[in-house]
């Protein structure tokens, strides 16, 4: 018997036709995203308020010539500074009455007992009478009958010189440089440093020669001369002082120097020794 040709359905391979391009459905235009359209309507908006401010600098559109500078109003006058008068400090203690626990905060601290007055209390070094010791000189530090810090000088071949204490700069506070000085008010009507420092840790007096015998800071004993020490006789001065060495306006508060042409002195005014508030937060008398 003879067999068909072709076979079955499953053995021919199929046959797909390819679709027709003219026949294929127009594509749909996509909906703009909501970001394009955020993006779309800001820069809009940056257009617009452009085009207001061109308007609004040329005041009206259009009318400024090419080229032609735009008048702008002049700036505004600078406003002069208050001045500020010595009187306008009124010290720490006009603070307290509405600053309390900074007040007291502030007198336990080592700006509020930077210095001050002379007192038992604020003086380290005993002023009972003990000389000290330079090799042409021999200088006693006491309280006299009225109750006043005194040193008494005593150098080979000149009078005997009594120097007040005025005035206590330091109270020993810094650690391995706790020292203190004194000052004096001259004949002049300047306060003036002494040579006599006390260091606080060692117990010794020293004196500063670093202008004299540029030995620096040393502790004054027989081999010292009294003129080996810079501050004698006393040069430093409080305050600003053109003519005189100065460099303690920091060890006080609202210091103030000036020339009295009449009284042919100085007119010195400290309003503490010690380190105040008016010297961080400004006069206070407002």
């Amino acid at each position: 018997m003879t067999k068909k040709r072709g076979g079955s359905g499953k053995d021919r391979p199929q046959h797909r036709e390819r679709p027709n391009p003219a026949e294929r459905p127009a594509p749909q235009p996509r909906a703009p995203s909501r970001d394009r359209r955020v993006l779309v309507a800001a820069a809009a908006l940056l257009l617009v308020l452009a085009a207001v401010g061109i308007y609004l600098l040329l005041g009206r559109g259009g009318d400024v010539p090419p080229g032609e500078r735009i008048a702008l109003p002049p700036p505004a006058p600078p406003m002069a500074a208050a001045a500020v008068q010595w009187e306008d400090f009124v010290g720490a203690e006009a603070c307290a009455q509405c600053h309390a626990p900074q007040y007291e905060a502030w007198r336990r601290s080592t700006h509020g007992q930077a210095g001050g007055p002379p007192s038992r209390e604020r003086i380290l070094a005993a002023f009972d009478g003990t000389p000290i010791y330079f090799r042409d000189a021999v200088v006693i530090p006491s309280v006299n009958a009225r109750g006043e810090f005194i040193f008494t000088v005593r150098q080979e071949g000149m009078p005997e010189e009594v120097v007040r204490v005025d005035g206590v700069v330091g109270g020993g506070h810094m650690v391995g440089g706790g020292t203190q000085g004194f000052v004096s008010r001259a004949a002049d009507g300047t306060l003036r440093f002494l040579p006599f420092d006390f260091h606080r840790q060692n117990g010794v007096w020293f004196c500063n020669t670093n202008t004299r015998s540029d030995k620096g800071w040393i502790g004054i004993s027989r081999e010292v001369a009294l003129a080996d020490c810079g501050d004698w006789p006393p040069v430093r001065v409080f305050g600003e002082v053109e003519r005189y060495a100065n460099c303690q306006s920091c060890h006080g508060s609202q210091i103030e120097v000036a020339f009295d042409t009449a009284q042919k002195r100085y007119d010195t005014r400290i309003q503490s020794l010690a380190i105040n508030c008016e010297s961080c937060h400004g006069p206070g008398r407002q």
